[in-house]
């Protein structure tokens, strides 16, 4: 075979890889603060009631209307923003440095947060909202059940964020920190993973922790759960640094999902009862 034969072999051989990477280039739009985004690194995207695409950056609020980007910073806050969640009458609540605060779609401004007695309960790891105005909250050892109130200022030129406590339960230690939770599908449990690997159930219905799982008996520390999602009879969980874990609800094993091939584990559930 000569040269010019080898030539157009390898032409054509190549000819389609050129033009599935001139199209995707064609599809494929960059988006950084050359134009117009808050910051370059993005902790969180979020899709709000009205279409729009939110990022949450290290420096502020972005928002994508398909064409357009607008951003929204403040100097009051620390915008490493991590978790998003937005409501029907236009608010977008979201969670940085594991604080709440709260973002006005419709006035295109931040929310002042109001005087509180106690701080604490604007600390949170993450929000399950039941409606517009009351959410589940985790913070450190406790879950909250709290109700938002937004009300205005003396001079009725702003307006303020508040919170009012409903109902306040301790599941844990103080020592050990709950991470992050999500709701079942169902929406009758509550299910929560600590710092140290183990997996709190939680009846909405009694109130009560139903099962308490350790889901390492060894080293129950070795992986951090960075979040929840909870599929039918499944409880899938994302780690760091070992893969993603699937935990079956009905048989109460626990598969691991690594670069090596799946293997089921075998765990020890705890049973805890408090009828």
């Amino acid at each position: 075979m000569n040269a010019k034969k080898i030539f157009l072999l390898t032409a054509c051989l190549l000819l389609p890889f050129f033009l599935l990477n001139a199209s995707l280039e064609q599809n494929f739009k960059k988006m950084n603060m050359q134009n117009g985004l808050a910051g370059n690194s993005v902790y969180s995207i979020f899709k709000d009631k009205d279409g729009f695409i939110w990022f949450g950056t290290g420096d502020g609020l972005s928002r994508y209307d398909g064409k357009n980007i607008r951003s929204f910073t403040s100097d009051k806050y620390n915008m490493t923003i991590e978790h998003m969640y937005d409501t029907s009458d236009g608010l977008l609540l979201f969670i940085t440095s594991n604080n709440l605060h709260c973002f006005d779609r419709y006035r295109e401004c931040f929310v002042e947060t109001a005087s509180f007695r106690d701080m604490r309960y604007y600390n949170t790891r993450g929000l399950v909202l039941l409606n517009d105005s009351i959410y589940w909250s985790i913070s450190k050892n406790k879950l909250h059940l709290l109700k938002r109130v937004l009300g205005r200022s003396a001079d009725n030129k702003t307006s303020l964020l508040s919170l009012e406590v409903l109902k306040e339960f301790v599941l844990t230690d103080e020592a050990e920190i709950i991470y992050t939770f999500c709701e079942s599908q169902d929406k009758k449990k509550l299910f929560l993973v600590t710092e140290k690997s183990k997996l709190l159930i939680f009846d909405l219905q009694t109130e009560k922790l139903d099962a308490v799982v350790t889901l390492f008996t060894s080293r129950p520390d070795s992986y951090q759960i960075s979040s929840l999602v909870c599929d039918k009879d499944y409880l899938w969980m994302s780690t760091i640094g070992g893969g993603v874990l699937r935990y079956h609800l009905r048989n109460y094993s626990l598969d691991s999902f690594t670069q090596e091939i799946p293997v089921v584990n075998s765990i020890c559930r705890m049973m805890t009862c408090m009828l």
